[in-house]
């Protein structure tokens, strides 16, 4: 089965929305993840969703992802109220800017010491949910090693809990590796519940997670990650979703924008038909 890449944008974060998908275009990607603060940058310029999606048709590109909405899990009565109205123009946002696939939405970064019951995250994700499918779209959610969702295991009892056809998961390996996830837990996941895959390595097991994610992702092969368990599994029960490189790291910003999404193509294309 051929394998579907796309360039989250994170990797060009430090660029301008259009340079990025030029520079995306050029290496020879057809797909590309967006985020959400470089959309709002260029929206901000006096641009429309309409212009955005109007620029990814110019350069050929596709956008499968958008990412992130965050600060959802704790959301209760006005709180959610404000929530839902976040997430609708999301959505809008989402599905203006091309043929959008996944939602990426995160679990809170709030101070909450611990997820006490998945009561009202289920409830949270379910408006999320719902305001997803009537966009025609689906939402993906992502565990962070450093959140009360820490593990593809407690991902997936909220995503099973909440059993809707367009809520699923992002499996990003970074947080896979740092994180309390178990190749058993992965195993309890359909592969059709997985939405979406990110591909990161790490090449430091020093410093905070935090730091770590944010500062030394690197490209795979050049880290410590060996992704065999994780490939294996997608590819031995015939995923057919993106295998999106997000990486962030400041060092990356200093290369030649080109120079860097060619070598993120190029490790891509190595790691996934080695």
């Amino acid at each position: 089965m051929e394998k579907k890449i796309c360039l989250n944008l994170s990797a060009l974060i430090h660029l301008d929305f259009e340079e990025q998908l030029r520079v995306s275009s050029q290496a020879g990607f057809q797909a590309v993840g967006i985020r959400e603060v470089n959309l709002i940058n260029y929206l901000s310029s006096g641009k429309t969703l309409k212009d955005a999606g109007m620029l990814l048709d110019q350069y050929g590109l596709k956008s499968i992802e958008y990412n992130y909405f965050s600060n959802w899990i704790f959301a209760d009565s006005e709180e959610r109220t404000k929530m839902t109205g976040r997430f609708d123009f999301f959505c809008q946002s989402a599905v203006m800017t091309g043929e959008n696939q996944v939602l990426v939405a995160p679990v809170s970064y709030e101070n909450k010491n611990d997820l006490k019951d998945n009561a009202a995250a289920v409830r949270n994700l379910k408006e999320i949910g719902n305001i997803a499918r009537s966009y025609n779209t689906r939402v993906a959610v992502e565990f962070l090693p450093w959140t009360q969702i820490d593990s593809i295991e407690s991902a997936w009892d909220i995503v099973h809990e909440v059993d809707m056809e367009n809520v699923g998961i992002v499996l990003d390996t970074f947080h896979y590796f740092e994180g309390r996830s178990t190749v058993e837990g992965l195993h309890l996941v359909p592969v059709d519940k997985i939405f979406i895959c990110h591909i990161d390595d790490m090449d430091t097991v020093e410093g905070d997670l935090l730091t770590r994610t944010r500062e030394h992702r690197v490209l795979p092969g050049e880290g410590k990650y060996h992704f065999d368990e994780v490939l294996s599994y997608l590819e031995g029960h015939n995923y057919g979703g993106y295998y999106s490189l997000e990486i962030l790291n400041k060092d990356y910003y200093k290369k030649d924008p080109l120079e860097l999404a060619l070598s993120a193509k190029r490790s891509m294309e190595d790691l996934l038909y080695q």
